[in-house]
């Protein structure tokens, strides 16, 4: 099944993608060489909001319990599996 991809994408930052600075470099599918989106560089702005989100998240992932973790980080690499994202 494919994916339906948005034509740019920017850091990813509290589970938004956001769109920042004017420089962007393509994402390639290597397999086929087909462009598939432009990638926005992240600006010194985007690190530091995206290590405060980081920081502020920790404390919730941290309760879940390395079992947990686990457990979630599996089901993602599944979901990813399914469409492809993972070899």
């Amino acid at each position: 099944m494919p994916i339906e991809l948005d034509s740019s994408y920017g850091p990813l930052i509290n589970g938004v993608f956001e769109l920042s600075g004017k420089d962007v470099f393509p994402a390639i599918d290597p397999a086929t060489g087909k462009h598939l989106a432009n990638i926005h560089y992240c600006t010194t702005d985007d690190v530091a909001r995206a290590v405060s989100a980081a920081e502020n998240t920790y404390p919730a992932w941290r309760s879940f319990g390395q079992k947990d973790r686990v457990e979630l980080i599996n089901k993602l690499a599944g979901i990813g599996r399914g469409h492809g994202a993972i070899g």
